[in-house]
């Protein structure tokens, strides 16, 4: 509970949210094979960007995705760690932009699922630039 006092922690974690919640919100539908309409990249950016803030502040997936990891290996690799945590993060927030979208349909499920990998590519991709980006932020502070 500590970290939750930390204005570093804050705004590294508003960071990295709103960084690949924007970069989803304008990924997910260009690999899905639909058009950009700004107001739901925005709209889809600040949902999900509360969602992932909240995520990563209360949930602690990133030590779920080691237990998980755990199960299957002894070994610590964090490029796979990397691929879990964003494997569950982009589930979480597909079916929150779903829920949005109000599209809780099969085949809107079967499009996703179809590009969930490269969303999962997506996601973790803008992690590892977002967190490099945040990193230098604070750094700076």
């Amino acid at each position: 509970m500590q970290k939750l006092k930390s204005a570093k922690f804050w705004v590294a974690n508003l960071i990295i949210s709103f960084g690949i919640s924007l970069v989803m919100s304008i990924a997910a539908p260009l690999i899905q094979g639909y058009s950009l309409v700004l107001k739901n990249v925005l709209l889809f950016s600040l949902y999900n960007g509360l969602v992932s803030a909240t995520i990563g502040a209360f949930i602690p997936l990133r030590e779920f995705s080691i237990l998980i990891i755990r199960i299957f290996t002894k070994e610590k690799n964090d490029f796979v760690i990397g691929l879990v945590f964003n494997f569950i993060l982009t589930a979480i927030l597909s079916f929150t932009a779903s829920v949005y979208a109000n599209s809780l349909t099969y085949e809107h499920f079967i499009i996703t699922l179809k590009v969930f990998p490269w969303l999962v590519f997506v996601a973790y991709t803008a992690e590892f630039f977002f967190v490099r980006l945040a990193t230098k932020v604070i750094n700076l502070w």
